[in-house]
């Protein structure tokens, strides 16, 4: 899991009061984090200055996430500029976790972010309750089972 995510994460279970609303918070960051194109913070003095390129990760997993940048960027993973996009990627993630979290303590929380299709289609019956709940999960499904498309309906 990408270490931003996973950091705040932690950070909103600190604050949340219930497994409820830190199930709820968590899912919003993670949906955006996978649906978003990032990093979008520009640091006034980088410390790599380079027009940074932006991708969405469409995973809360940090090679997956850093692998679909890229391949985007053209740059190398462990690379200066894949190491200054995770600095920028991190700065994105802590604004959203705060922004979450004023959010939700001003009584104004509501989820943005919804379940993509493939993942809308998957939970229609790998759900809590049905024949087929042997799966669990809220995130883009595609990113680790991309053969799912050739054995499922």
């Amino acid at each position: 899991m990408c270490g931003a995510l996973n950091g705040s994460a932690a950070l909103i279970g600190l604050f949340a009061k219930t497994e409820d609303e830190i199930k709820q918070l968590v899912g919003e960051l993670f949906l955006w984090y996978e649906q978003t194109e990032l990093p979008a913070y520009a640091p006034k003095k980088p410390v790599l200055d380079i027009e940074m390129p932006k991708s969405v990760s469409n995973s809360v997993l940090c090679h997956v996430s850093a692998t679909r940048w890229c391949k985007v960027s053209g740059y190398k993973t462990f690379s200066k500029p894949q190491k200054e996009r995770c600095k920028r990627l991190s700065a994105d993630t802590s604004q959203k976790t705060v922004e979450i979290l004023n959010a939700h303590f001003a009584g104004e929380f509501s989820t943005a972010a919804e379940l993509n299709e493939e993942v809308k289609k998957c939970k229609s019956c790998h759900t809590k309750g049905s024949e087929m709940s042997n799966s669990r999960g809220k995130t883009n499904c595609g990113s680790c089972h991309f053969s799912l498309a050739k054995d499922h309906p």
